[in-house]
């Protein structure tokens, strides 16, 4: 029985207990296939199925058939002289086919995946619209736009300014420029035209934004050179293999008849959801619904103690773009895995044992849910429960840099979130998690973020009337106590002095 000549796409399947299988399809419709003669339906209508299938098969194909260039393809009898990076899938010309190799480093040599099929070659064709050409693109992104989760194509070509491609998909989708940065860093990661400012510590500066600059001097205060920002930082890097064995140490631990024990199955789905986020190639692997159904839910409900290697999977995950099928598939926009990360958190900080490593995944797991718009969307709807899970002097006043840090980069991303919005209590929230931060801070790079994301979030309410409560709300809670020269604990020179005499210039 072969079905996947009929639909592209299939948003569902599941078996029956009588064998059938039923899928839902992007045509809208359900289908159940059966090998019982007595279920199925009568022979023509399935005879006119068929023709129909191989007729969307046929078209299917000649349609992507001109994306593939056959003759510019490197010859097999070429592939002793390229070499890859370990993972990479590159097309070789077998006669009058392209077939797919991928490199194995083990090995030192290509490895033959199967032949490139006209049906299952996604098309490169843009139809073209008022803001980009058609014709043939190197990519074209389906990029998450609002709260509703649609998907708008982004063609780009690798000869293309990213800045400029950016520029366009915002005037054609009517996006404010605010997102100029956060989408020129979507096209970069995913070209490898550069890398995106994310790394284990998140060290990499974030882009100031030159359109807010003018908007900033008006306010009195002078423009600065490091703020506001307009890219969050995420946290990519990590040992993925690591925390794999971990997850199975920790799965022998449970009972065979416990909930959270995963099955053989699941071990595979789990062992192949692994495979992939460990790829260098890993933002264009696209991940199985049962995979991503044992990530989510079926380590949603282990305990804290076993908890670390799973939000470092999270973590991971929630910077694909494939994570809002987490969304749809909870119905709750994601939000229920902020509720497990939280729970772990707040777990971790009332804990009397040191439990660094599990507060430490989950501020990560919550930062990197700022990269993408609907993930950021479900944290500023919940941003209060989110910020005051921070308020703990096991975040703050941690004895671990990298914490610290984390809780920075944060509450830096939700300086960032705010810009476009007319959010006075969120941001008031920041600015005193910030104080309480930076207060007994004696690192230079925490403190200077610190120093980053108070800037951004007062550089940024669109509102005269919200800037005056920001002014007002910094006088209240005394910040520029913590800011150097009356803060001794951090120097009042270099890039630090420069951030805090902006801040204070904008506080007079």
């Amino acid at each position: 029985m072969s079905i996947d000549r009929y639909r592209t796409t299939y948003k569902e399947v599941a078996e029956l207990p009588t064998g059938d299988i039923v899928t839902c399809c992007e045509d809208g419709k359900l289908r159940v296939w059966t090998q019982d003669e007595a279920r199925a339906l009568p022979v023509a209508a399935r005879m006119q199925q068929e023709s129909e299938a191989k007729e969307a098969q046929a078209a299917a194909a000649a349609k992507s058939a001109s994306s593939i260039d056959i003759a510019s393809l490197p010859d097999v009898s070429q592939m002793t002289s390229i070499r890859g990076q370990d993972g990479e899938m590159k097309m070789f010309r077998e006669g009058n086919m392209a077939t797919v190799y991928t490199w194995k480093q083990s090995t030192g040599c290509w490895e033959r995946v199967g032949e490139v099929v006209g049906a299952a070659k996604q098309s490169t064709h843009y139809e073209g619209d008022a803001y980009f050409e058609a014709g043939e693109y190197d990519h074209i992104f389906k990029v998450e736009i609002g709260e509703s989760g649609a998907h708008k194509p982004l063609p780009f070509r690798m000869s293309d300014n990213p800045l400029v491609a950016a520029e366009k998909f915002c005037a054609r989708e009517g996006i404010n420029k605010s997102c100029l940065e956060q989408i020129t860093s979507f096209i970069r990661r995913n070209t490898g035209l550069s890398s995106a400012p994310s790394s284990s510590s998140a060290t990499s500066a974030s882009t100031p934004a030159s359109d807010l600059k003018d908007q900033w001097a008006s306010y009195g205060g002078g423009v600065s050179k490091v703020a506001p920002l307009m890219q969050v930082f995420t946290f990519a890097k990590g040992n993925f293999e690591g925390a794999g064995k971990k997850i199975m140490e920790f799965d022998a631990q449970f009972p065979e008849d416990s909930p959270a024990h995963l099955t053989a199955l699941e071990k595979q789905y789990l062992l192949d959801a692994l495979e992939k986020i460990q790829s260098p190639s890993f933002m264009k692997k696209e991940f199985r619904a049962c995979e991503l159904d044992v990530i989510f839910e079926k380590l949603a409900v282990w305990p804290s103690s076993k908890a670390v290697p799973v939000m470092d999977v999270w973590r991971a995950l929630a910077l694909h773009p494939q994570y809002h099928a987490v969304h749809r598939k909870s119905g709750d926009h994601g939000w229920m895995t902020v509720v497990v990360a939280l729970r772990h958190l707040k777990e971790a900080c009332a804990s009397q044992a040191d439990e660094t490593p599990l507060i430490l995944c989950c501020l990560r797991f919550l930062a990197n849910l700022m990269d993408l718009t609907t993930n950021r969307t479900v944290m500023l709807r919940h941003a209060n429960v989110v910020l005051e899970s921070l308020a703990s002097d096991r975040v703050l006043t941690s004895p671990n840099k990298n914490v610290r840090l984390t809780a920075a980069s944060l509450l830096a991303n939700f300086a960032v979130a705010f810009a476009t919005k007319e959010e006075t209590e969120g941001r008031i929230k920041v600015l005193k998690l910030l104080r309480g931060l930076m207060e007994r801070e004696g690192d230079a790079d925490v403190f200077y973020r610190c120093l980053l994301a108070v800037l951004t979030i007062l550089a940024t309410p669109p509102q005269p009337q919200q800037r005056r409560l920001l002014r007002g709300a910094c006088q209240e809670i005394d910040m520029a106590d913590v800011l150097p020269p009356l803060n001794q604990n951090i120097p009042a020179e270099g890039r630090i002095g420069d951030a805090a005499q902006d801040i204070l210039l904008l506080l007079e």
